[in-house]
């Protein structure tokens, strides 16, 4: 069973461990921290992708034209 440290005071407890015994912490090892990190990172990329796509539809940059050409392009 390894040791690891908790995230918050520096203890050491098993790695095995729900909650830390010194400060009373509840993700320990930061697994659902860096969970809810990457999912907002997720979501401001969509955002921003969308956001993207619109402003090219607008301008006139992109049309949907355009996009069934990307989609679509068969090479033989």
């Amino acid at each position: 069973m390894a040791m690891l440290e908790c995230i918050d005071c520096g203890k050491l407890l098993s790695s095995t461990a729900a909650t830390c015994i010194s400060c009373g912490s509840t993700d320990p090892f930061g697994a659902k921290r860096s969970r809810d990190r990457r999912q907002l990172i997720g979501m401001i990329l969509l955002i921003v992708f969308v956001l993207g796509v619109t402003y090219c539809f607008k301008t006139g940059l992109l049309t949907p034209s355009d996009v069934r050409n990307f989609l679509f392009h068969r090479t033989s």
